[in-house]
Parts: structure tokens; sequence; C-alpha cells
């Protein structure tokens, strides 16, 4: 039984609500257009919200930039989400 990235994304809404500062949760058969560190929702995460923060390195998942592609991949697990287009150009030019 393989997950539904599609029928997932309202339990990743429901679990795990927008912040103002992050993005809607898009399904996990869609990846994102830049490299960078982006919420992932889980159906096995043992810690709230069901989400953990990992890197998109434009092809793979990992948990790091130098760690080895996380094994769960693009169309594997539920949703993810990043932070908001006025947020991140925030905290690049804070950085």
């Amino acid at each position: 039984m393989g997950i539904d990235p599609i029928e997932w994304l309202e339990f990743a809404k429901a679990r795990a609500p927008r912040p103002c500062f992050m993005t809607e949760w898009l399904d996990g058969s869609t990846h994102p257009v830049r490299p960078g560190y982006y919420e992932r929702h889980f159906t096995d995460y043992n810690l709230s919200p069901m989400a953990g923060i990992q890197y998109w390195d434009g092809e793979y998942w990992r948990r790091a930039p130098d760690a080895p592609p996380h094994w769960r991949q693009v169309g594997d697990y539920p949703a993810w989400r990043g932070l908001t287009y006025d947020q991140y150009h925030l905290q690049t030019r804070t950085a």
C-alpha cells in the first residue's frame, strides 16, 4: 500500500495549519523549484506535528546538504512547504 500525496495533503493541512511565514502545504508528488530547507510532512513521524525539516538539493531530499538521500523521495510522502517569498527574502537580507 503506497502513499497517495494528493489524498494526504488534507491531513497535512489539518495536522499542521499554515503559519503566516510559511507557504501552504504542497503535495509530495511535486518538488521545490530551488534547493534549500523545507518542512516535510510524513505519515510516520514520531514528533508533533508530524513534520520534519529536510534539504532539497534539486534532485533528492536529504536530512542535510551533505547527507545521503532520504529513503522517502518525491511521490513517496504526503506533503512539503517552504517559507513565503517575503519571509525568505527577509531572512536572506538579515543573514
